[in-house]
């Protein structure tokens, strides 16, 4: 018999009981005393794909095949009493699929008639949280036990509540044994009210505590020297739920340092041994390596944007960031190596004795990692790189300045192909210096000699495979070099300031062939120029571009500005506010490479963004590589729900043009569609004076 939850039908003998269910918003199915359904409330349509009427007259054990005949005489024993008997297991949809539900039943008498409802409470969410947290409490445990240094946790009580093998190792206790208890169990009290003192004071501090803590061995009595770094954990609602700590053995690095500290030469602002102190240990360690007949290496370490975030957040902030810089250095440090402040942010680090000079590589990548991880000062995140420099003794050179004078040339060298890399000397590098000397005095040159050129490649709706645009790049015709790869002149021009001067021409030129190629009327098209940081520092680039756009005639609408990441880490206002200046004149702003660099995200909120450029890096690799794939997905789902504008770079294949179309990716870019090509080629291959459409353009593109 249907039951219709209408105020209407009197003669129903369940109605009022409807009329209440529909009230729910839980899954409600109401059975009679042979088990069978009478009514299901709308909730229960919808969770189960079943119309009401296909409800009535299933039995419950149809639909909830994880509910028992004894489930049922257990709730008969509750009927008519407050409580209900809850059963964890599956719910049958229609369409076959299996729901995980609580079922609460509970038997009542209705107009003498024994009746159950079975409520169900969807668990599909509860049960995808428990496996993302099981994962979670497994790459904790992972990372936890890969720690080189002891790593504990106490709660608010000084009771430990984790700890790693190598803490297990210190105290010579497994773990089982350490968990639940304090340090009173392990040490001597005076020691236990020591550390606990110092926990309490990483409490009261709420923040990171730097200590240095005395230990006697459990083993042979003997001093030790734990560096600690202890912080609170605290909870959702901002209460401290334990102390958190790390610890280092530094017995032997501190008694070493205290040596070095009596002859002073140490740096005032990261306590780090100066350039007369490593001069002075340089000597010696090339004394001994010749003695023994062994490699030394060395070391030279420049953070890039540090002048950038000085001259913008101030010295203080400099400073504390140079500190920060090195403790993470010295960080990586072993007992006999020494790191040094040359000055600035230079550092150097010397290893008096290395295996092979591929030794100096796996530091170097050490380094590189330490340093791009954010640096959390004055309650912001702030990011830098570095780049490296390498001299190996015998290999490049045998005295003191010979090295150090080889280990910078080959930083300038690193520094020159870009951020967040590592060189080692060459004897061509001598030779690299002055050509790229030569190549400097050239561009400063080369616009007003007319060796500057535009180059523009396609871009395409991949929808519908119609041309939308192109991105302008700039390329330099060298008289007698030829054509010059932009790798090798664009950082010359962004470390000498050209690049401000540079930059004007390409959005005048770009503007220029804009308003050109948009003259006819739609579709229009747009052109996209790159600009570079330095750019914003060093002009008044949003008065710039007003006057470019009135110079050329060319429409905001027809430009777009790509940016580049790093621009937007340091959250500038005064970045901001030219970015809200484009938008505000029409302009789009991308942003270029997306997820090759730090990929902090929340700029994409805090900055008027419009587009993402996905690195054609990625796109290179999503047929190929499931990482490549995953992420290129995620970002396409990010920016979809960000209703940001996604453009592929880098497209060679039918293969990645089909997974990027569909999957979402609204824009493409790459060789599939067209090389870089001058004006007067882009003109010719894909805007044909005749044609007045772009629907076939691509065709065309492909067969020439």
């Amino acid at each position: 018999m249907l039951l219709a939850p209408s105020p209407d039908d009197e003669e129903e003998p369940f109605a009022p009981l409807c009329l209440a269910f529909e009230q729910v918003g839980t899954s409600l199915l109401l059975c009679d005393d042979e088990h069978r359904i009478v009514h299901a409330n709308s909730a229960a349509c919808d969770n189960l794909g079943y119309r009401r009427e296909e409800f009535v007259g299933l039995s419950i054990f149809a639909i909830a095949p994880s509910i028992t005949r004894e489930n049922i005489d257990e709730a008969d024993r509750l009927i008519d009493t407050p409580h209900s008997l809850p059963v964890e297991g599956l719910n049958r949809a229609k369409d076959g699929r299996l729901i995980p539900v609580v079922s609460n039943l509970r038997t009542f008498s209705f107009n003498d008639r024994r009746l159950m409802l079975v409520t169900n409470r969807d668990l599909t969410q509860h049960k995808l949280t428990e496996q993302a947290l099981r994962k979670t409490e497994n790459r904790l445990t992972a990372l936890v036990d890969a720690i080189p240094d002891l790593f504990w946790m106490k709660d608010v009580d000084g009771v430990y509540l984790a700890c790693n093998p190598v803490f297990e190792n210190f105290f010579g206790a497994p773990a089982s044994t350490i968990i639940g208890k304090t340090d009173y169990d392990f040490v001597s009290r005076e020691q236990a009210d020591f550390f606990r003192q110092k926990d309490l004071e990483a409490i009261a501090a709420r923040q990171l505590c730097i200590n240095e803590e005395s230990i006697i061995y459990a083993d042979d009595g003997r001093n030790g020297l734990l560096e600690t770094r202890k912080v609170p954990v605290t909870g959702a609602e901002g209460e401290i739920l334990g102390v958190l700590g790390i610890g280092r053995d530094i017995s032997e690095l501190r008694n070493y340092e205290s040596r070095l500290h009596e002859t002073a030469f140490r740096d005032g602002l990261t306590g780090l041994p100066n350039r007369a102190l490593l001069n002075e240990r340089l000597h010696q360690s090339l004394s001994e390596a010749a003695r023994r007949d062994h490699r030394l290496g060395l070391l030279v370490v420049d953070l890039d944007r540090f002048k950038e975030i000085n001259d913008t957040h101030g010295p203080g902030t400099g400073d504390r960031l140079l500190y920060e810089s090195a403790q993470r250095l010295n960080d990586l440090m072993q007992t006999d190596d020494m790191l040094a402040r040359l000055g600035g942010d230079e550092f150097a680090i010397l290893l008096p004795e290395i295996r092979e000079p591929a030794d100096l590589g796996s530091m170097s990548r050490k380094i590189l990692d330490a340093m791009a991880r954010p640096f959390h000062i004055n309650d912001q995140d702030l990011f830098i790189s570095a780049c490296i420099g390498i001299a190996v003794f015998p290999d490049d050179g045998k005295h003191a300045e010979t090295l150090l004078q080889y280990a910078d040339s080959a930083l300038y060298n690193a520094k020159a192909r870009g951020r967040s890399c590592f060189r080692f000397y060459s004897s061509e590098l001598t030779l690299k210096s002055k050509a790229r000397a030569a190549l400097e005095a050239a561009l400063r040159h080369a616009e007003q000699e007319g060796q500057l050129e535009l180059y523009y490649q396609p871009k395409v709706d991949l929808s519908n495979g119609r041309l939308v645009g192109a991105e302008a790049l700039l390329r330099w015709h060298h008289p007698e070099l030829g054509m010059v790869p932009p790798d090798k002149f664009i950082t010359i021009a962004e470390n000498t300031g050209l690049i401000v001067s540079i930059g004007s021409w390409v959005l005048t030129k770009a503007c220029l062939t804009a308003q050109r190629w948009n003259t006819s009327g739609e579709p229009e098209l747009k052109v996209a120029v790159n600009l570079s940081s330095r750019q914003f520092r060093e002009d008044d680039l949003l008065s710039s571009v007003r006057g470019i756009l009135s110079q050329t005639g060319c429409a905001a609408r027809w430009l777009e500005l790509e940016i580049t990441e790093s621009l937007l880490l340091d959250d500038d206002d005064g970045v901001r506010a030219t970015l809200q200046g484009f938008r505000d004149l029409g302009m789009s702003i991308a942003i270029d490479d997306f997820g090759t660099g730090y990929s902090a995200l929340g700029y994409l909120k805090r900055f008027p963004i419009d587009v993402l450029k996905i690195d054609r890096s990625f796109t290179h690799d999503i047929t190929l590589e499931r990482d490549s794939t995953e992420l290129t997905k995620a970002i396409i789902t990010m920016a979809r729900s960000l209703n940001l504008e996604l453009v592929a770079e880098g497209i060679e294949t039918e293969t990645q043009e089909l997974f990027l179309q569909a999957h979402g990716c609204h824009l493409g870019q790459g060789y599939r569609y067209g090389k870089p090509m001058p004006k007067e080629q882009f003109e010719q291959q894909f805007l044909p004076a005749e044609q007045t459409t772009f629907g076939n353009w691509r065709t065309d593109a492909l067969g020439s």
